[in-house]
């Protein structure tokens, strides 16, 4: 899955989250670490 985003349009030298303050309200987020993503694709697995 993490192979799959280097070809997402958001990648931008790292995966860029888009979080929401309330319905249609995005935030920019900030570039996650690979640590963080592999332990939130953890969690999602661990469900």
């Amino acid at each position: 899955m993490q192979e799959a985003w280097k070809r997402d349009k958001k990648y931008d030298h790292g995966v860029r989250l888009i979080l929401l303050d309330g319905i249609g309200r995005p935030t920019r987020g900030r570039t996650a670490t690979q640590e963080e993503l592999t332990r939130a694709l953890h969690d999602l697995a661990a469900g």
